[in-house]
């Protein structure tokens, strides 16, 4: 269930900035049509902002702990969009992108799990890639950080009877809700991260 949840949030999130950005786009460019189109979608703006609500008050229950950059995200959408009403209402076009760039960094906080859009550095004093920390960077939200928490349908990596070279495999090209890694983390971050999950069982 929490698989679909997620995907029905990470869809009603898109479709929701879509139709903010044309809004946007309108008030800049063709301003006469910016009541015409929010007439015809007010509906779609209700349902849309109501599925980002409950679905992402879901998946905020369900997470094993709550963090800083969480909090601050929720925060801000809930400013920003107030904001955007306003700004359509009134037909401010520096409120109006204001919202945007908010709504658009929050969006961004959520793919990087973090406020700065920065990494954790993953490498010790010596250069070696500290495994532990890439799992806590990129895998502690579906497996918690004991690798027992199953978010999302994770598996349950204490009791994993896969061969390193498997789960090699599963990290570089993904299963299920979780991402391939492959081009995302280095050949030595992978071999950390299956070296850190073997320690877990």
């Amino acid at each position: 269930m929490e698989t679909g949840i997620l995907h029905l949030h990470v869809t009603v999130v898109g479709a929701f900035l879509l139709f903010y950005v044309i809004k946007v786009c309108l008030l800049l460019f063709r301003e006469e049509l910016v009541d015409r189109f929010r007439n015809k979608t007010k509906w779609l703006d209700i349902v849309l902002g109501s599925l980002i609500v409950v679905t992402g008050f879901y998946l905020l229950f369900i997470q094993p702990q709550i963090l800083m950059w969480m909090i601050i995200k929720i925060v801000i959408v809930f400013a920003s969009i107030p904001l955007g009403i306003i700004a359509m209402k009134r037909k401010s076009k520096g409120l109006a992108i204001l919202s945007l760039v908010l709504l658009i960094y929050t969006y961004g906080v959520s793919e990087t799990k973090s406020l700065t859009f920065s990494k954790k550095r993953i490498k010790t004093e010596n250069g070696v890639v500290d495994g532990k920390v890439v799992f806590q960077v990129e895998c502690i939200r579906c497996h918690g950080e004991n690798g027992k928490a199953g978010n999302y349908g994770a598996t349950d990596l204490t009791t994993s009877s896969l061969t390193s070279d498997l789960k090699m495999d599963i990290i570089k090209k993904g299963k299920g809700m979780m991402p391939a890694y492959e081009g995302k983390l280095k050949e030595e971050e992978l071999k950390a991260v299956v070296d850190y999950i073997e320690t877990l069982q």
